[in-house]
């Protein structure tokens, strides 16, 4: 039995200079991530920009020749964040900003609501969260208080 073999393989600084030259001079990844992220925006499970972006996706593989299609995956609970405007009314006017996490419910018929703000506390653990929960009801609860600075504590502690 007689055997030959030929070897097209690139040598490793080969592969690496093309991948380099591909992604330097090539590389579409400003112009896909602009449509992506940008044109279509956020993409959370359920809603219209999340099917958009499948369709885009679609799309884009068949402009380059790849086949591609949607898989249907089950049902998924969809939810899109409204137009959001918070105003402190007392002890002084004053418009805040502030944004409802995902799945939070609109207020009735989207109508305003005038409610007591609290802050969300530190609990020991879940038994107590539990324990607190009946307080908040009609309350706005607000978990994240605005940073002062984007630098880690340790900075401040170490060159304050």
């Amino acid at each position: 039995m007689l055997s030959s073999s030929f070897a097209f393989a690139q040598t490793k600084e080969a592969f690496v200079a093309n991948v380099t030259k591909e992604a330097t001079e090539n590389s579409q990844l400003e112009k896909l991530a602009h449509e992506l992220l940008d044109v279509v925006g956020p993409r959370l499970v359920g809603t219209p920009q999340m099917k958009q972006a499948g369709d885009w996706a679609v799309k884009k593989y068949g402009e380059w020749g790849i086949t591609s299609r949607m898989e249907k995956w089950g049902e998924w609970r969809g939810w899109e964040r409204g137009i959001t405007h918070i105003d402190l009314t007392s002890p002084r006017l004053r418009s805040l900003e502030g944004t409802q996490l995902a799945w939070s419910p609109s207020t009735a018929k989207g109508k305003p609501i005038n409610a007591e703000a609290i802050v969300l506390p530190l609990v020991a653990d879940s038994l107590a969260f539990v324990k607190w929960l009946p307080s908040v009801k009609g309350k706005l609860v607000l978990i994240s208080q605005a940073q002062i600075s984007g630098r880690p504590d340790k900075n401040f502690e170490e060159f304050a």
